[in-house]
């Protein structure tokens, strides 16, 4: 599910990740967030998209009755640095894309922006 609001017994600040993978045979759930900060903050965007979503991964493992609730942050700096924890992300993501396509997209986009910012 990707744009949905996960709709829980409390209001919470943080309930709309951008993407939401629920394996119901599994019992698990996946709640993903992207962001591409600046090179210095990729660190800290990496902490705060982990810590945002604390509460909601609580009401989804107590609500969908989930055995197992993920949060898995994919976080690029717009000059393609990665966290060093970025394989392990994307393992559990079972994703075998290299991480350097996923990089190079993120480059482009940088680069796509920077070059409508300056044309104009």
């Amino acid at each position: 599910m990707w744009d949905f609001k996960v709709q829980t017994d409390h209001q919470l600040e943080h309930h709309l990740p951008d993407l939401v993978f629920y394996d119901k045979q599994q019992q698990s759930c996946q709640l993903i967030d992207v962001a591409c900060p600046f090179d210095t903050r990729v660190e800290n965007k990496m902490k705060e998209k982990i810590d945002r979503y604390q509460e909601l991964k609580s009401e989804i493992k107590r609500i969908w009755k989930c055995k197992q609730v993920d949060i898995i942050p994919v976080v690029i700096g717009a000059p393609g640095t990665i966290h060093r924890d970025m394989p392990e992300w994307m393992k559990k993501l079972e994703m075998h894309e290299p991480i350097g396509k996923i990089q190079q997209a993120c480059i482009l986009g940088t680069v796509r922006i920077l070059r409508k910012g300056l044309d104009t």
